[in-house]
């Protein structure tokens, strides 16, 4: 397995952001708003007092000049949350052109966003704390909560987003409201919701580096005197940043790949219903679905080679030629970025005619329901539903030449249930209390096969490893419940001091890990 990379001790390689130019200059070179258009009858002010709990608005979360978070899992002004949080507001995101999870680091200081191989995607770090692993099966140590509905598994980071009306990053353990997965921080993210007006909105835009356009549509309003809607959907489709120059060298199971990559396609599509047919109770629901496919999406660039560029390597010095593992490559960081897909012929069983991918399907949905049971109580019920297939192939050599010595395909999917209840109180004295209960039933399945490269086969012409020597089918399946109590009490000591103290009990069982 180690054939090829023994073979090049002296070069580095750095990972490039596939779909961005993460330097100074990308902001001025892409994104160019083709068409804005919005309508709306009449004017979208809202007059009328909103009511409990106050409705989300298509454009910001601000109530009396305040910042609104729900770092607590409750409506309440920025200035009096203990979270680090940092507050993003749609406006924001549409001026920076935040279309992924994984642009946030350019608004969060001490985010950072890395890429993974196959389904176990963008690895996430918040002030340095966060998780590295090779297993698609262990969830970060950052949460990623949308409307309600927790993540941690990390092809979640790695899908679109639009129409969002903000997004919260709170730093540090978030433990006791968002459970284990968050002991780094949580990143939430509160789509927009029906608006009181009719309004439609159309936007187009074009990167000219990357040569990727994108499409958004949304229209909502209300739909009768309680009920109102929102449909919001968007398309985009690129070439890709990188040129890749790499020309396959014959007889070691390479094929030469296109000019462009990483060529990435995108589609979501997002329903909302916000009902509100009594001031003491309301119901918001959600449902969205997503397709991701990337091509080469694990690309990396060699930019570092003390011993020279484009060199090529014998497997068995004196007895084999040499190979051109990472030949034809100029070891520079810029642009080009070299990689060889791969010929299904010598590669039996290979998906996607050869060509290194990666594809998401994600369906996922919140049910919201508020009722106030009194003037000072509130109790507020999540259901939510997620369901992943990914699929994906990657040439693990990432060899620039010739073809790896073995191929890697990955399929997994997760499904989960979850549903928390939470009693809310809002008393006039000084003691306020939240109690709470999670329940999580979920299944993850993840398969992979080494595929080894018949090329290299003894009785091949440059074969030299023997048959099945690098070869593996394994697939697991884990079962995963969780069961959790959590409860806060707080203590108003002044309006400007509280002391709060929380405890939350988790019990999670894996029978077949």
């Amino acid at each position: 397995m180690e054939a090829v990379r023994a073979a090049r001790p002296g070069c580095v390689f750095k990972q490039r952001r596939n779909e961005r130019h993460d330097r100074s200059i990308a902001g001025m070179l892409g994104a160019a708003s083709l068409l804005t258009l919005a309508w709306s009858l009449p004017a979208a002010a809202q007059e009328t007092a909103p009511r409990s709990p106050p409705p989300q608005t298509a454009q910001s979360y601000i109530e009396n000049g305040d910042i609104i978070v729900t770092a607590r899992k409750r409506q309440e002004s920025i200035l009096k949350v203990p979270v680090v949080v940092t507050a993003i507001s749609n406006d924001t995101l549409e001026s920076a052109q935040v279309t992924q999870v994984t642009d946030l680091p350019r608004l969060v200081p001490g985010l950072v966003i890395a890429g993974n191989l196959l389904s176990i995607g963008p690895q996430v770090t918040i002030r340095g704390v966060g998780t590295s692993s090779f297993d698609p099966g262990v969830d970060q140590s950052i949460s990623l909560n949308i409307d309600g509905l927790s993540l941690g598994q990390g092809l979640a980071f790695g899908s679109g987003m639009f129409d969002v009306g903000q997004v919260e990053v709170l730093k540090g353990p978030q433990a006791l409201f968002y459970g284990k997965s968050s002991p780094g921080g949580v990143i939430s993210l509160r789509t927009a919701d029906p608006t009181d007006e009719v309004e439609v909105i159309a936007r187009g835009s074009y990167e000219f580096y990357a040569r990727e356009w994108r499409g958004e549509l949304i229209a909502s309003g209300p739909v009768t005197e309680t009920l109102k809607a929102r449909f919001a959907t968007t398309y985009s489709e690129g070439e890709g940043w990188f040129r890749n120059r790499a020309v396959a060298t014959p007889l070691t199971g390479a094929i030469t790949p296109p000019d462009r990559v990483p060529q990435p396609r995108n589609f979501i599509v997002r329903g909302t219903l916000l009902w509100n047919p009594t001031d003491t109770f309301s119901a918001r629901f959600k449902i969205n679905h997503s397709y991701d496919k990337t091509i080469n999406s694990d690309l990396k660039q060699l930019a570092s080679c003390p011993d020279g560029a484009g060199q090529s390597f014998s497997p068995v010095p004196g007895l084999f030629p040499n190979i051109p593992f990472i030949g034809g490559d100029d070891c520079k960081y810029d642009r080009n970025a070299n990689q060889v897909f791969l010929d299904p012929a010598a590669f039996p069983g290979l998906p996607n005619g050869g060509t290194p991918y990666l594809q998401n399907k994600q369906n996922f949905g919140t049910l919201e329901l508020n009722y106030d049971l009194s003037p000072a109580l509130s109790l507020t019920s999540t259901t939510a539903y997620y369901k992943l297939v990914s699929s994906s192939s990657v040439n693990p050599t990432l060899t620039t030449a010739a073809g790896p010595t073995f191929a890697v395909t990955n399929n997994f999917r997760r499904r989960e249930f979850t549903e928390e209840l939470r009693l809310e109180s809002d008393f006039s004295g000084p003691l306020n209390f939240t109690l709470g209960g999670f329940y999580e039933d979920g299944m993850l399945y993840d398969r992979v096969r080494f595929i080894q490269n018949r090329a290299y086969t003894i009785g091949a012409p440059l074969g030299f490893l023997p048959p099945g020597s690098i070869e593996l089918d394994a697939a697991t399946t884990v079962d995963i419940r969780t069961y959790s109590l959590f409860g806060q009490l707080r203590y108003k000591l002044s309006d400007q001091l509280e002391l709060a103290g929380g405890v939350r009990w988790n019990d999670e069982r894996v029978p077949n890990a």
